[in-house]
């Protein structure tokens, strides 16, 4: 389902809520050294926009149309 979501949708990611204290925390740790990962249930697609726009991700998984990431 997340797959056909993610195909008939487009998403404007500029338009998403970040919570500036979050990402000020992110861009700390990464200038320190740490990896600094976007783990998602969300479709890949979708985490990869957010990813592409901050900037400030070192990998980025997120579920295709055969790998789903949430825990049951």
């Amino acid at each position: 389902m997340k797959y056909q979501i993610s195909r008939r949708v487009t998403l404007d990611v500029s338009a998403l809520p970040y919570r500036s204290d979050l990402l000020e925390y992110l861009e700390e740790q990464k200038s320190l050294g740490q990896p600094v990962w976007l783990a998602t249930a969300s479709h890949h697609s979708i985490a990869t926009q957010i990813a592409d726009r901050l900037e400030i991700f070192d990998n980025v998984p997120g579920s295709s149309e055969s790998i789903k990431l949430k825990g049951s």
